[in-house]
């Protein structure tokens, strides 16, 4: 571990090993998604509206590196899942490398997850601290006590973007 803390001090290495982690992690990813959900890569190419498989043969090389934030959305639709791009610090990035196993990089189905959610929010707590991203870009965290439903602060929150 000294090695690569080592070598993290050298800008031009962070940001190849920022870029090489990143490209090859979303090509194994997808991969293993496919895997999980028992598709050929011509099923995939079909779900997302390709002609061939050679392309999602492209998408999973881990060299290719070339995925625009709208194929991933795409794909995230298709794999019903939810898609997270955010900045962090190096050693959140290095922690979240840890496990690179097939199971780490596999993610349930909305409808198979939703049994296992709907348990653990009848299970949480009565106070949350929720992230709401505003329109104006501004990340606001506050902390809500639970007393209505979530769907019904869920709705007020959706009617306060219309003024």
């Amino acid at each position: 571990m000294a090695d690569i803390i080592d070598k993290l001090k050298n800008k031009a290495f962070r940001d190849a090993y920022v870029n090489a982690h990143l490209t090859q992690g979303l090509a194994y990813q997808i991969k293993a998604l496919r895997m999980q959900r028992g598709w050929s890569q011509q099923e995939l190419a079909n779900r997302l509206g390709l002609r061939g498989q050679s392309a999602i043969a492209r998408i999973e090389d881990p060299s290719y590196g070339k995925l625009s934030i709208a194929t991933l959305l795409k794909l995230s639709s298709i794999f019903d899942i939810a898609l997270s791009v955010k900045f962090k610090s190096f050693g959140k990035f290095i922690h979240d490398l840890e496990d690179v196993s097939f199971a780490a990089l596999s993610a349930e189905s909305f409808d198979c997850e939703l049994p296992k959610l709907i348990e653990k929010i009848e299970n949480a707590e009565h106070s949350k601290v929720r992230k709401i991203y505003y329109s104006d870009s501004q990340l606001m965290d506050f902390e809500t006590k639970l007393t209505k439903p979530i769907d019904v602060m869920d709705k007020e929150i959706k009617q306060s973007y219309l003024y």
